[in-house]
């Protein structure tokens, strides 16, 4: 078989002629036969006919690994033919998230129903904010819906998206843009120690916040856990007592100390 394959480059391209000198290759090495390439030879013309086959073989391979390069025509066809009944509301999100104008997404869904809600880079909506002026991202998230939404469920929205597909059939969804809000945290602590200065609480609560929220909290649609936010009594030494605050409101202007 090392003929036909290579430990470097896998599949070997190979001619008629190539494979009868490396046949003739390998009876000298590993037997001591020596055949010359006179096409008369009874040797070179029962092997002609075997390389025949052989060389059909090794195309056909190559054309098998080329299709299924992960860029090749079995992966590109998959992907245009996948059937919507295999997906997920999962495979929806993230399918949506990949999409580099997509910051947040969210989905909430019901018996044969589902609400997206997206979150886009201000760029793409019109002066209300309430509608996507973007032809180009409009038609890639067409795209997106129609090769992920599972089949038979209907998406309710305020903005309609609709496109044809490769038969020619219109096909419409809808979705809603988010609303963006913004959570302010209050924090009222007490000390055991006496000497606790040295300790800068106040910038290990911030750095444990700041890991929470980015490891837990960093997506839309997500409920919070008030465990969560009580980390820094077991992660920073000397807090005995925490008193957790919390505030919605829709801009990220106001100021902490007005917050009550």
């Amino acid at each position: 078989m090392s003929i036909v394959f290579d430990s470097d480059f896998g599949i070997l391209k190979r001619t008629i002629k190539d494979i009868l000198r490396a046949k003739r290759e390998y009876l000298r090495i590993n037997y001591g036969i020596n055949i010359d390439d006179s096409n008369s030879s009874i040797y070179n013309i029962i092997a002609s006919s075997l390389a025949l086959i052989e060389e059909e073989i090794i195309n056909e391979l190559n054309l098998f690994f080329s299709k299924m390069k992960p860029d090749g025509a079995y992966w590109a066809g998959s992907e245009e033919h996948i059937s919507s009944k295999s997906t997920t509301y999962s495979a929806v999100r993230s399918a949506l998230l990949n999409l580099n104008e997509v910051e947040h997404t969210n989905i909430k869904s019901s018996a044969g129903k589902a609400n997206i809600y997206l979150i886009l880079k201000e760029d793409l909506l019109d002066a209300s904010k309430a509608n996507i002026n973007n032809p180009e991202f409009k038609a890639k998230l067409w795209e997106t819906l129609y090769l992920t939404t599972p089949s038979g469920t209907l998406l309710e929205g305020d903005i309609e998206i609709d496109g044809l597909n490769s038969t020619g059939q219109r096909k419409s969804y809808k979705i809603s843009l988010g609303k963006r809000k913004y959570v302010y945290l209050k924090v009222k602590y007490k000390l055991d120690l006496k000497n606790y200065l040295y300790l800068n609480i106040d910038s290990q609560i911030r750095d444990i916040y700041s890991r929470i929220i980015s490891n837990n909290y960093s997506d839309m649609g997500i409920s919070f856990e008030y465990q969560d936010f009580f980390a820094p009594v077991n992660e920073v030494k000397g807090i005995k007592f925490m008193e957790i605050s919390a505030c919605i409101k829709d801009t990220d202007t106001e100021s902490i100390s007005k917050i009550t």
